[in-house]
């Protein structure tokens, strides 16, 4: 790559990794009784990875635009906080229930947790990987450097993805 290339890179501007840990930190704590008790999520990463990327490439004088959505990120959190408050709930035999009717609530406790964590994973998958490609459109880059789990979804889907993005 020619020196000022444009290099976008799958992580967040400087400083939005940390306000998207403290946001899932935080709404965790608003809802501590929700969740059953005191947990401190976090995305287990510091960035380390991708930090040693964008110094080589800021070394070679490349220009470092960051595809990461700090919304799409946060709605994550939200529905990170929703499906670990739907898999703490318990449910108990009420006294002269019968056994069906406390299956059936328990079917529908499960049901409900399920749902919120294909929301979540919606989001993380789906959504962000949208938005990684729109952000790779819109910013007119040289090259873009993400992680293999896009990368081999992209290239299994290329005619879509071209088709989608004008790529």
């Amino acid at each position: 790559l020619e020196r000022g290339a444009r290099i976008g890179i799958e992580w967040f501007a400087r400083g939005v990794f940390e306000e998207v840990q403290l946001d899932l930190f935080m709404r965790a704590q608003k809802r501590v009784r929700e969740i059953g008790g005191e947990i401190g999520p976090h995305y287990g990463t510091r960035g380390e990875y991708w930090q040693a990327i964008i110094e080589v490439a800021e070394t070679f004088g490349h220009e470092i635009v960051f595809l990461e959505n700090k919304e799409t990120w946060l709605r994550y959190n939200e529905a990170v906080i929703r499906t670990v408050i739907a898999s703490r709930k318990n449910v108990y035999q009420r006294e002269g229930e019968h056994e069906l009717e406390l299956r059936k609530r328990q079917l529908q406790k499960d049901e409900q947790m399920y749902r919120r964590e294909m929301r979540a994973e919606k989001i993380h998958f789906l959504e962000r990987d949208r938005d990684l490609l729109e952000a790779i459109v819109a910013s007119g880059l040289d090259v873009a450097v993400v992680g293999l789990g896009h990368s081999n979804l992209w290239w299994s889907q290329k005619e879509e993805i071209a088709e989608l993005f004008s790529f």
